[in-house]
């Protein structure tokens, strides 16, 4: 009986996602769209210190990236770790992949996929894809703010607490906004909130906010804090709440 059910779960997930890329797959198309080109960005962050305090941390970023005229395509990777008094107390990697075709000047399809791994958040690995519909709420030369709204499929592999696994459908609202108000000076804010339909009441919701002030056209440094909130962790001794802020220098490459 679990086996049809899970069946017949994993059918609504596939229709779901297939009439979700409808209109994303009918705009292949329409015309064949200028291809911009590949952009390359990464991030270093380390820091030490000794004495009464014995303390070491890395976090290292890939972001590339392919923006067309109608289909746009953002890799990213993000590493952490860190040591406190010779322990390990930060182990964190993050590989996210998002798709976009435009549909029109504010509407854009979205597939997006990731993986994931933090074993003191309590995961030994994370895994979602989905698809999903984005709107320019604002759309300028120097502002913008999409909202985007998604449908994703998670695995959880869990690395404490009594279950093991655990597999579920979520609804994902997502805000970004960029601001940039001197011509080497920009803002960002990126907020998502998603539920669980498996469980009633278990909800996510990750924002990262950051700042960058550009050197010259290579070179910049990044300031950046990220809020991790997990209402009802894997196991009552991990905490709900991860935070994490960096400076950074970031290294372009066009």
């Amino acid at each position: 009986m679990n086996e049809k059910r899970a069946g017949r779960n994993r059918q609504r997930i596939l229709s779901a996602c297939f009439l979700a890329l409808v209109p994303v797959l009918a705009s292949f198309g329409e015309e064949k769209p200028a291809k911009g080109p590949w952009r390359l960005r990464s991030e270093i962050s380390y820091a030490k210190t000794s004495g009464n305090t014995d303390t070491e941390s890395f976090a290292g970023k890939l972001d590339t990236a392919r923006e067309g005229r109608v289909y746009k395509l953002f890799l990213k990777g993000q590493y952490v770790y860190g040591r406190n008094s010779g322990r390990e107390d930060a182990n964190k990697l993050a590989l996210d992949g998002r798709w976009e075709a435009a549909l029109n000047e504010r509407f854009s399809g979205i597939v997006s996929v990731g993986y994931g791994r933090d074993k003191f958040s309590g995961y030994r690995f994370r895994m979602f894809v989905g698809p999903g519909l984005g709107y320019y709420l604002v759309k300028r030369e120097r502002q913008s703010l999409q909202l985007s709204q998604a449908l994703n499929y998670y695995h959880d592999r869990f690395s404490v607490g009594e279950r093991e696994e655990l597999r579920f459908l979520t609804a994902k609202s997502l805000g970004k906004f960029e601001w940039k108000p001197r011509d080497n000076l920009k803002l960002s804010e990126c907020l998502s909130y998603f539920i669980s339909f498996k469980e009633a009441g278990r909800y996510f919701v990750e924002s990262e906010t950051a700042a960058e002030v550009r050197i010259n056209r290579a070179f910049s440094i990044g300031l950046s804090y990220k809020y991790n909130l997990q209402n009802r962790p894997p196991a009552p001794e991990i905490k709900k709440v991860d935070t994490t802020f960096l400076t950074t220098l970031i290294i372009d490459v066009k």
